[in-house]
C-alpha cells in the first residue's frame, strides 16, 4: 500500500469517529419547571378581597313592643331590644346606652320629668311648617363651615299613667329590632346638615352658602313625608 492511500485510509476514519461522538453528545439540561399551582393560588389570594368583620352583636337592653309610624303613612312594627340616645343633637358623635340618659324629657306646666321608654305609652310628632318653622345655621367649627337647617316638631307624649307631656327632648334616638333592623328618629325637631364644599378665607366675597340653606330645607320638606321621619311611636300594643 502506498504512502499516500495509507494517509487516506488514517483520515476517513478519524473523520467517522469525531462525527460518532458528536452524535452520541447528551442533549441539553431541561428548564427549571414552573409551579404553576402554586403561582395561580398566589395570584388568586391577592385578587380575592378580604371578607368585612362580623357586626358585633347587639346587647339587649330592652324587651318592648313598639310600632313606628312614618311621615309616608307606612309603619314597622315589632320586638325593640335595644334603645340608644345619641351623645350630641344630631347623633354624629357618639350613641349611649345608660339608663339615666335613655329617658325622654316631658313638661306639663311647671313640671319637668324624665320618663323612660318602658313607661311610655305613645308619641306623636306634628311636623312644622317649611321655611316658615325652620331655623337655619352654620357653624366655623369645621372647616369647610358646617350648614345645619332644623325643623320644628311640637311632640306630645302620653304616659301609661295617662298624663300627657310636651316632648323636650332634642337628642336622637336608635331603636333596634329583633329582626337585625334599626331605626333613628328625633322627637322634638328634625335636621338636615350638610359641610359646604368651598372653604372660606378672608378673600371670600360672600361667605355664607345661602343655596345650601335652600338644598337642606327642600330635603326636610322631602324628609318629612318619607320613611326618614317618625310621626308616631305606639309602646306595649
Amino acid at each position: 500500500m502506498t504512502g499516500l492511500a495509507l494517509y487516506a485510509l488514517i483520515f476517513t476514519a478519524s473523520a467517522g469517529k469525531k462525527s460518532k461522538t458528536t452524535e452520541e453528545a447528551p442533549p441539553p439540561p431541561p428548564p427549571p419547571a414552573v409551579e404553576e399551582d402554586a403561582a395561580d393560588d398566589e395570584a388568586m389570594d391577592e385578587a380575592t378581597p378580604e371578607e368585612p368583620p362580623a357586626p358585633a352583636p347587639v346587647v339587649p337592653n330592652v324587651d318592648l313592643t313598639v310600632t313606628l309610624t312614618f311621615g309616608d303613612g307606612s309603619s314597622k312594627a315589632g320586638h325593640v331590644v335595644r334603645i340608644e340616645r345619641s351623645e350630641d343633637f344630631y347623633g354624629e358623635e357618639g350613641w349611649l346606652d345608660d339608663a339615666k340618659k335613655l329617658v325622654v324629657e316631658g313638661e306639663a306646666g311647671t313640671t319637668l320629668e324624665m320618663k323612660p321608654w318602658a313607661t311610655i305609652k305613645s308619641v306623636t310628632v306634628t311636623p312644622g311648617k317649611v321655611p316658615a318653622d325652620v331655623s337655619c345655621t352654620y357653624s366655623t367649627e369645621m372647616t369647610p363651615w358646617m350648614y345645619d337647617c332644623t325643623l320644628k316638631t311640637p311632640t306630645k307624649m302620653v304616659t301609661s299613667d295617662g298624663k300627657t307631656w310636651t316632648v323636650a327632648n332634642r337628642h336622637k334616638w336608635r331603636f333596634f329590632f329583633d329582626d337585625d333592623t334599626e331605626v333613628e328618629f328625633w322627637l322634638a325637631k328634625h335636621s338636615a346638615r350638610e359641610q359646604d364644599e368651598t372653604v372660606v378665607d378672608i378673600y371670600t366675597e360672600n361667605p355664607e352658602n345661602y343655596d345650601l340653606y335652600a338644598k337642606l330645607q327642600e330635603r326636610l320638606k322631602n324628609e318629612v313625608k318619607g320613611e326618614a321621619f317618625v310621626t308616631r311611636v305606639v309602646v306595649g300594643q
